[in-house]
């Protein structure tokens, strides 16, 4: 579980997605493999999909995804991020929480890019 206070201090990635999206399946590998890369460059990887748990579950079982995963978000996306936009979409934000960077398409973007877009 994770608090306000403790992801401060922490780049976030945060990605929106669901489960019949295309591009968003298609996004997995790449993502996952950003998450793999960075694992221990004190980075958060958390993602919101406005799917239900059990269909976030079964859309694992095509193509695992490495993100932390929060599924039903439907009302947290609306509420907090007030935002309606295109899907997949992944934000950085910085360790002052301020949102660096928008991610329209991840798998277009190189790892040296990634360690721009980062900070590393």
């Amino acid at each position: 579980m994770h608090s306000y206070q403790s992801l401060l201090g922490k780049t976030k990635l945060l990605y929106f997605w669901f489960t019949t999206c295309p591009p968003c399946i298609e996004s997995k590998p790449c993502l996952n493999h950003i998450q793999q890369k960075f694992a221990n460059k004190n980075i958060e990887f958390i993602s919101f999909c406005r799917n239900s748990k059990s269909l976030v579950n079964e859309s694992l079982n095509d193509k695992p995804f490495n993100f932390k995963i929060i599924p039903d978000s439907d009302k947290l996306i609306d509420s907090v991020f007030n935002y309606s936009f295109g899907y997949p979409l992944l934000l950085i934000v910085d360790k002052q929480n301020t949102i660096k960077d928008v991610v329209r398409f991840p798998c277009f973007v190189s790892d040296a890019e990634w360690e721009r877009k980062l900070g590393l």
